[in-house]
């Protein structure tokens, strides 16, 4: 059981350690210095490695829901199903679908023209408000990035509820409830960095839009991209 579920948590790891890289030090460069800017340059640079990384977190937590499921559900055809090919591809792809949303968007966003007031309220360069302060049209952005939005959060999640409910189906169907423990327990950490992650991120973007502010998703933005990615070792080396 444990060679896919280390390579992808290893690369889940790396994953994270760049994501949180791509944002905290500039944070902690103006903290220090008290200049709250950032190049126009270095903008483009840390979008790019945001929604790369950020992408890459979404497809490697599907990725590993549906490792879990193959071993609890089908552990007979486990060391077939999840060889050391299929899971190669399977990063492969999600490094391959995560650069070309990252490349999109910040090739889209060269076009903007932005207007002389360039100020936002966020320690990182968030796209929805760069394109508020935009003069010039920005409906192709838009779409794009509520497209890759859902491609990126509603794909993954969905294929992680399905994961999961077939293997709930297939726990619940074990006799002892010892056997369904232990089953469980097999997901009891991926399952913990799902709801977190998740939770964060669904908490913000899916209430209704009179209820947003800077505030609120910074805070949020905290949490998901510094906090959660701090904790994810920790629940994964205690589990284990």
């Amino acid at each position: 059981f444990h060679p896919p579920m280390y390579f992808f948590l290893a690369n889940l790891s790396l994953t994270d350690a760049c994501f949180t890289s791509a944002s905290v030090p500039k944070m902690l460069a103006n903290i220090h210095t008290q200049s709250w800017t950032i190049s126009y340059s270095e903008c483009l640079v840390q979008l790019y490695f945001l929604i790369l990384f950020g992408g890459l977190d979404n497809f490697l937590l599907a990725v590993m829901a549906y490792d879990r499921y193959v071993a609890i559900c089908q552990p007979l055809y486990y060391s077939t199903a999840m060889s050391c090919q299929l899971c190669a591809l399977m990063l492969g792809m999600c490094w391959m679908l995560s650069n070309f949303a990252a490349l999109l968007h910040t090739l889209l966003l060269t076009w903007v023209v932005f207007c002389a007031h360039k100020a936002i309220r966020h320690f990182y360069c968030d796209p929805r408000a760069l394109l508020k302060l935009a003069c010039s049209d920005t409906h192709i952005n838009e779409v794009m990035l509520i497209t890759m939005g859902l491609m990126f959060l509603t794909t993954p999640l969905m294929l992680i509820i399905l994961s999961y409910v077939r293997i709930s189906c297939a726990v619940f169907g074990i006799s002892s409830s010892t056997g369904q423990w232990k089953a469980f327990s097999t997901c009891g950490s991926h399952l913990t960095v799902v709801l977190l992650f998740y939770g964060s991120l669904l908490g913000v973007y899916l209430l209704p839009p009179s209820t947003h502010s800077a505030d609120r998703e910074s805070r949020a933005a905290i949490l998901y991209m510094v906090i959660i990615p701090m904790l994810n070792p920790l629940i994964y080396t205690l589990r284990n």
